[in-house]
């Protein structure tokens, strides 16, 4: 590490913070490791010709997180799966993938912001959850793109502002979510620091969005999607930073979409109304919640 770098970093760690400001930064080591518990529940209905469709579904996974590398404008970090579990009600087959990715490495490579650069076996997720079968594979690739992993790095790494913060202060980011074939969703999210007890830092946040239609196809399947009409109807989170750690302790978020598409397959065309509900709740941890 240079020594001009060393000499900076020390004197920003010791540079005071005011009194009625707090640090919201990720401190990250090289060697740092930590664990990442999250829980998933989507809730979609599709409404045809006056029948409800009624779907569930809830994932659980637990993934390991390590600072192999540490540069000013380069950070590598090492994602391992642990467990990846599902349930689901009215979508047979949804635990088939249970715990398939376990061991399932990959790596990502942020920039001084923590932005991601860089992003290696992704494929190696595909396989794992494909099992060999390559029709699998292609619809899988549709509905778990590269772009799904990015986005949860983002949420972990960018959702704080990456330095002082006033107590009762505001910021916005700008983020796109990843709708696989529909589209996509350009949201911005304004964020509030509400309070400081204890040496962890609450923060809200709720954000507003514009639904962009994508191409409605999704590779290896025999249907598309066209004139989707979508609207984000409600984005709110939370989450809880340690601040002599620097890093998340928890996280929350609720999501919900609704509109309405067409369903194209053969020549045919079917409308339907949907309604979308996604929650996600995460914990962070040096401890590992499979075994402490």
């Amino acid at each position: 590490m240079p020594v001009a770098f060393t000499l900076a970093l020390a004197l920003a760690l010791a540079a005071p913070v005011p009194a009625d400001e707090v640090s919201l930064a990720w401190k990250l080591k090289e060697g740092d490791t930590f664990y990442m518990a999250t829980r998933v529940g989507l809730e979609q209905t599709f409404t045809v010709m006056g029948r409800e469709v009624t779907q569930k579904v809830t994932s659980e996974s637990v993934v390991r997180y390590t600072v192999k590398a540490l540069k000013p404008d380069q950070i590598v970090i090492e994602l391992t799966y642990l467990s990846n579990k599902s349930k689901a009600e009215g979508i047979p087959g949804a635990d088939a993938a249970n715990d398939k990715l376990k061991g399932v490495t990959i790596t990502a490579t942020l920039n001084g912001k923590l932005e991601v650069m860089k992003l290696e076996g992704y494929d190696k997720t595909i396989d794992a959850l494909a099992a060999g079968n390559e029709q699998a594979r292609v619809v899988l690739k549709g509905l778990l793109p590269e772009e799904l992993i990015k986005q949860g790095l983002r949420d972990t790494f960018s959702l704080v502002p990456g330095g002082a913060t006033k107590l009762g202060g505001t910021w916005t980011r700008k983020d796109t979510l990843p709708l696989s074939g529909l589209g996509e969703v350009r949201v911005t999210n304004t964020s509030k620091l509400d309070s400081v007890k204890d040496g962890t830092a609450a923060v809200s946040w709720t954000a507003k969005g514009t639904f962009k239609a994508g191409n409605g196809e999704l590779p290896g399947v025999p249907f598309k999607f066209t004139n989707a009409d979508l609207k984000l109807e409600k984005l709110v989170g939370s989450y809880s930073f340690d601040l002599a750690a620097g890093r998340l302790k928890s996280t929350k978020t609720e999501m919900e979409l609704g509109g309405s598409l067409v369903l194209s397959a053969n020549g045919k065309e079917l409308p339907m109304d949907m309604k979308q509900k996604v929650t996600q709740s995460a914990t962070i941890s040096e401890k590992n919640p499979l075994k402490d």
